[in-house]
């Protein structure tokens, strides 16, 4: 019942984050994945799209995991 209350707030902070972590320079392998990409050739611009999207999805789903994670252990501690 609680998650679902915080669900909008969940999802703010998630968001916040994530963007946080794309702005920084921490994301150097990120970057570097993306010129190896973009430096082939035969790689379309297309396939780099979905690639750079996916990487993208997966770091913002790995950020949301860890939140919410953090948060139920925080709740089950203070039971």
């Amino acid at each position: 019942m609680l998650m679902k209350w915080l669900e909008p707030t969940i999802e703010k902070r998630v968001d916040e984050i994530f963007d946080e972590l794309i702005q920084k320079d921490q994301l150097d392998l990120y970057q570097k994945l993306i010129e190896l990409v973009k430096n082939r050739e035969e790689v379309d611009g297309e396939l780099i799209f979905e690639i750079e999207n996916s990487l993208l999805l997966m770091i913002k789903c790995a950020v949301d995991t860890s939140y919410r994670a953090g948060l139920y252990e925080m709740s089950e501690l203070k039971k």
